[in-house]
């Protein structure tokens, strides 16, 4: 049951997120931890807290407005009763836990003295609008940096960029991955149906399940057996837009904990070889675990020295390199308050870095992908032109030339349903045009090859 206690600790881990600079997955599972609650009760903690980072801006406005006219002990503290009680003027009907958690509250004079600033104040009153007040209405109601909302204008129209911060303030995803080894996507939806899970076929990815945001795996049949995982839908779709063949060498660089890796392994039929590594290597510990709990065999996990003996005989590097998340905000707000400006001239520079260190591990002939989450043109297109023009021998390999060759035959998804996300020159999911996280793609392909032998003894 919810306690004074819970919002207490629930205080103290939305003060570690906003001001110690905590991830807010790690400050949650420590309210969680231990406790005797209902799922309702763990689903509302989490929805609360993670409604409180994304929404900072919006109820420190209020905040500071209500001190103005009626001051308390401490004002720099986000007060969570507060928070929690404007939330619920946001609902539009109380779940049990909602009127079990304003009981608790009502005696409180501070929170009754709120409830009648808020009734005195609505949104309309303490935020300017949209069409006066673009910028100010932007990172105040919809709560997203000062820099950032100013940054996304200079390219977006403020409609768009509305729509981008709806996006990011919306909850939080659970999408599955069906295992194709082990059953179909219906095959899953049935099991998942007949043990009450609320879930859908996503309308592109053909593996992708959408589940409610509530959705548990771990209470779940299947989960354990590797029937399905966690992948988001733009992460699914990068795959299948990249979608190496079966009988290939292909090496996921920079694998983190391998989900992209083991759907390539899949996409492959199980043919050929799907080398994974991360610089971070601890990052790698579960992927043999997941691997061999999906029935997935061509998964290999080496060292940089035996991935080095192997320079330039892959058929496909992919490169999902560490960027600024900042296409990922829903999944991620507190993310949104921990990026500075400068820290886009930092990942740039590790960018081009793991690029240097990768091409030379591609075939003569193989390809590229590279890929982030970003939405910023700095760590996309402008990363690519850079490396394009101290290295003629790399070349762009466009979207529709690259659907055309590598979907040719045997593919999973027909190239006209990955079209929508394909300009020009690139793969783009954007939360804007497509309600979904942000990726994007580029292709490169290897003209000619590098020295090999100094790779390798590198």
């Amino acid at each position: 049951m919810i306690t004074l206690q819970t919002l207490k600790e629930m205080q103290a881990a939305l003060q570690a997120v906003l001001e110690e600079g905590a991830y807010l997955r790690d400050a949650l599972s420590r309210v969680l931890r231990g406790r005797e609650l209902s799922a309702a009760e763990r689903a509302w903690i989490r929805e609360t807290l993670y409604r409180a980072v994304q929404l900072k801006n919006r109820y420190w406005t209020q905040l500071e407005a209500f001190a103005a006219e009626h001051p308390g002990k401490d004002e720099s503290v986000m007060d969570i009763r507060l928070v929690i009680t404007s939330q619920q003027r946001e609902k539009r009907d109380l779940l049990a836990v909602d009127r079990h958690v304003q009981a608790l509250l009502r005696p409180k004079s501070r929170v009754r003295k709120f409830v009648e600033f808020l009734d005195a104040n609505p949104p309309g009153r303490l935020f300017p609008s949209l069409k006066q007040e673009p910028l100010e209405h932007l990172w105040r109601f919809h709560s997203h940096p000062l820099w950032l909302v100013r940054k996304w204008l200079g390219s977006l129209s403020p409609e768009d960029v509305l729509k981008l911060c709806r996006f990011n303030n919306g909850p939080p995803e659970a999408v599955l991955r069906v295992n194709p080894l082990k059953n179909s996507r219906e095959e899953l939806l049935a099991r998942l149906a007949e043990a009450g899970a609320r879930c859908v076929p996503d309308p592109v990815a053909p593996l992708a399940i959408r589940a409610d945001h509530r959705f548990d795996p771990l209470t779940q049949p299947g989960y354990r057996e590797g029937r399905f995982t966690l992948q988001s839908v733009s992460s699914q779709l990068v795959c299948l837009y990249v979608n190496p063949k079966p009988g290939q060498r292909v090496l996921d660089y920079c694998a983190g904990e391998g989900g992209k890796t083991l759907l390539l392994a899949h996409l492959m039929k199980g043919r050929g070889e799907v080398h994974a590594h991360d610089a971070q290597g601890w990052r790698l510990r579960n992927l043999q675990l997941r691997a061999r709990r999906e029935g997935v065999g061509n998964v290999r996990l080496g060292g940089l020295r035996e991935i080095r003996n192997l320079a330039g005989r892959f058929d496909l590097v992919l490169l999902d390199v560490p960027c600024s998340g900042s296409g990922n905000l829903r999944h991620q707000p507190e993310l949104r308050w921990k990026l500075q400006p400068g820290d886009l001239n930092r990942f740039n520079r590790q960018q081009l870095e793991i690029l240097e260190e990768a091409a030379p591990l591609a075939a003569p002939g193989g390809l590229l992908a590279y890929v982030t989450c970003s939405l910023f043109r700095e760590e996309n297109h402008k990363v690519i032109s850079r490396f394009l023009r101290t290295h003629p021998d790399w070349s762009l390999v466009r979207p529709a030339d690259h659907l055309t060759r590598q979907h040719a035959k045997n593919f999973w998804l027909p190239a006209d349903a990955l079209k929508p996300f394909t300009g020009p020159d690139y793969f783009e999911v954007l939360p804007h045009r497509d309600n979904l996280p942000a990726m994007f793609c580029a292709i490169l392909k290897r003209e000619s090859g590098h020295n090999t032998e100094d790779v390798a003894r590198g």
